[in-house]
């Protein structure tokens, strides 16, 4: 049976990506909510701390190697025993040095043996979550996205549950960390028997010296910006935990976790997207692919940007306790931030797709100045307001430069009037909300019910003509005639 993929199966693997991140967040929302109101907010702020501080060593694997990855085995799926046994290679090497990096580092941030353990568990867990995405990186290239959303929803139910476990019977720190590598590790085992399965020809020793060398080159201008996002992405934490210690961190965490609960959904779509983009025959099919991306970007993060300004510090209060009050504002603000960072995102997958990795470096450099150079500022003086502040501008930096450099690069991107829903349809909202000054969980259920209306409303008047256009490219098979099918095992 040749694999195609035509929209029901971009709306299939969509929908898989989304359900994984929606029981995977759900279920780390939980876990966190459970953790904050159960220990200290200095044993929470250390756990928190342990989760931005490792996965900075980790990412030129999760990002450049597995960007390099995907890339490659989509353009020739016949490659894909050598390309993943040559990724492999890469990924252990590496790995063990960003293993001794995090022990090493973490000497210079934490104070007392429970928080060193609590970071160096942590540590091996990350390792443990890099290694499962070599595995599920396959699956991603050849655009079976049940596979990795299964590894990513057992991962994080496994975690909580084990974590929930061991917060019932005894809250210690050190027990609740080997919790959260124990699901790590499940997911690793489970993802290395799905690739066994259905790829039973991928061996360790189709490794080859010139793939090795190739995707090495290949991942570094990617794994470099993937690093200096990343910096950005949870240098602030660092920063905090460093100026402030580890109350405000916990305090910040409060609202950063639900900050990375929402931007989640555009790694989903994103996953989606990288693939396709790499495999269009032409400039103005990929910015349609693009367009279409950046509409349900739009459509999703909208109105909850505006919904996030009237009802954080109700959220905050009614989920994480009183404790945590002061983390309201600060999600107001990275609600916002959110919207800017899954455009930015959405920008960087699109040039990554067409090979622009060396001004994505350079972008996320300059990101990486911009936003450590304010943290050192605001973060002294305002403390977790500086560091959501510093946030949303560097994501507005960085979103405005990546859209114009697929923009420049791509030359068919256009300001297409169906991008004008999602702004109609809020605009609606935020004329209610703030109109009849509505606030708190009111603020939510108003928008639950308005946003949809307003959005089919949106939709009708733009004309639904434009945006089947839009969608005309995504039924056509994504497969390159000059490619040979790939077989499904």
């Amino acid at each position: 049976m040749v694999e195609t993929l035509d929209i029901r199966g971009l709306a299939s693997n969509t929908l898989w990506m989304l359900a994984s991140q929606v029981i995977a967040k759900v279920s780390s929302l939980l876990l966190f909510v459970v953790l904050a109101r159960s220990v200290s907010n200095v044993a929470f702020g250390n756990f928190f701390f342990a989760l931005s501080f490792a996965p900075l060593f980790f990412v030129f694997l999760s990002v450049g190697l597995n960007s390099a990855m995907v890339r490659e085995i989509a353009r020739d799926r016949q490659r894909l025993a050598v390309l993943f046994a040559s990724a492999f290679v890469i990924r252990v090497v590496i790995g063990v040095l960003a293993l001794l990096c995090t022990f090493l580092g973490a000497l210079f941030f934490v104070r007392g043996s429970q928080a060193y353990v609590t970071l160096a568990i942590i540590g091996i867990a990350v390792c443990a979550d890099d290694l499962s995405s070599q595995f599920v990186s396959a699956f991603r290239a050849v655009e079976r996205l049940q596979y990795p959303a299964l590894v990513e929803a057992i991962n994080r139910l496994l975690s909580t549950a084990l974590i929930l476990a061991v917060i019932a019977v005894s809250p210690r720190l050190a027990l609740i960390s080997g919790a959260y590598l124990s699901g790590s590790l499940g997911a690793l085992a489970f993802s290395y028997v799905i690739v066994r399965r259905r790829f039973p020809l991928v061996r360790l020793w189709n490794a080859d010296r010139l793939v090795v060398r190739s995707l090495f080159f290949g991942a570094l201008p990617i794994g470099v910006a993937g690093v200096l996002n990343m910096g950005v992405f949870r240098i602030d934490a660092v920063m905090l935990q460093a100026f402030r210690g580890p109350r405000e961190v916990a305090a910040y965490g409060a609202a950063y976790i639900i900050f990375e609960s929402i931007v989640a959904l555009s790694w989903s779509l994103c996953a989606v997207t990288l693939p396709r983009v790499a495999r269009v025959r032409t400039p103005s099919e990929a910015a349609r692919v693009v367009e279409l991306t950046g509409a349900v970007v739009l459509a999703i993060f909208l109105p909850i940007a505006v919904t996030g300004w009237f009802s954080a510090d109700s959220i905050i209060s009614r989920i994480f306790s009183e404790r945590y009050g002061k983390a309201g504002a600060a999600l107001a603000v990275l609600v916002v931030a959110a919207l800017f960072y899954a455009l930015a995102f959405t920008a960087r997958t699109a040039c990554v797709a067409i090979g622009r990795r060396r001004e994505i470096a350079i972008v996320a450099a300059l990101a990486l100045l911009v936003n450590v150079g304010a943290n050192a500022v605001a973060i002294p003086r305002f403390g977790l307001m500086g560091a959501a502040w510093t946030m949303l501008g560097t994501e507005v930096i960085e979103a405005s430069f990546l859209i114009g450099l697929f923009a420049r690069s791509n030359g068919s991107l256009r300001m297409r009037r169906e991008l004008l829903v999602p702004f109609l349809a809020t605009a609606a909202l935020l004329a209610v909300l703030a109109g009849f000054a509505i606030r708190g969980p009111m603020a939510i259920a108003v928008t639950l019910l308005l946003y949809p209306a307003a959005l089919a409303i949106s939709t009708r008047v733009v004309g639904r003509g434009q945006i089947r256009v839009l969608l005309g490219v995504v039924r056509q098979p994504a497969t390159d005639p000059l490619l040979p099918p790939i077989e499904a095992p």
